[in-house]
């Protein structure tokens, strides 16, 4: 009679302690452990700023090391997610810069992703028929890092958001340090389109201005500056 596998996996797991493989895995995983986190980010923006009902597991509103997706029916530690976003209120209120270089100095407890699922999903409530009922603009970028960006524009009338996201981040070192500032991007930009008429804008997430620039006949915005401290962004046309 053949031995249940249950018996036969305490024998020869790899994830015994002091199994040589499972040393280095945790140096593997230790290297691309940020680049997740800021594939996470880029993932929120995506479908909060992308047409159609952003779908939410719960629970995931911090870091989700799930293999698989997460069940709906797991048990969340919602005490933990009400204490972590009424610190980022509290911080929040002091300055909102000092704020997000503070979460992205030490992203490992996930309330750099609870801040951006916040805002991001703060702004569509605040502007539902721009999300609910606004056009779908693809927009590409030039550069080295061209094929490290995914960029759209939402557009309703003299509203409009630009959605940009980082992608392929190992691509970037994200392994050692956060893709972000003009020593990752480079020269690189994200090209507008004719529609995008906005000599300026907001950035949801740091409340920072950013002023298009013209280059060859073209206006554009220097990922270096769009990604200055986080690795995606929501830029909103100024109000009018």
């Amino acid at each position: 009679m053949k031995k249940p596998w249950s018996a036969l996996s305490g024998r020869c797991s790899i994830l015994r302690k002091g199994n040589a493989f499972l040393g280095e895995f945790r140096g593997f995983v230790a290297t691309i452990v940020r680049a997740g986190m800021w594939n996470s980010l880029s993932q929120t923006v995506l479908k909060i700023a992308s047409p159609g009902v952003p779908d939410f597991y719960q629970g995931s509103e911090i870091w989700d090391l799930s293999l698989v997706d997460p069940d709906n029916r797991r048990p969340v530690d919602y005490a933990l997610r009400r204490c972590l976003l009424q610190k980022l209120q509290t911080v929040e209120a002091q300055g909102v810069e000092p704020l997000v270089q503070q979460l992205m100095r030490d992203p490992a407890d996930g309330a750099v992703k609870l801040y951006v699922t916040s805002r991001a999903l703060h702004f569509r409530k605040s502007h539902h028929s721009l999300f609910s009922k606004g056009s779908y603009l693809p927009l590409r970028a030039a550069g080295d890092r061209q094929n490290h960006v995914v960029a759209f524009a939402r557009m309703l009338g003299r509203r409009s958001v630009i959605a940009v996201a980082g992608r392929l981040f190992m691509g970037l070192g994200a392994g050692a340090e956060p893709p972000m500032g003009a020593q990752v991007w480079g020269g690189s930009v994200l090209l507008l389109r004719k529609e995008c008429r906005d000599r300026v804008y907001r950035d949801v997430f740091t409340h920072r201005l950013v002023e298009v620039d013209s280059r060859n006949d073209k206006r554009v915005l220097p990922l270096g500056g769009i990604f200055s401290h986080l690795p995606v962004t929501l830029l909103e046309s100024p109000e009018r």
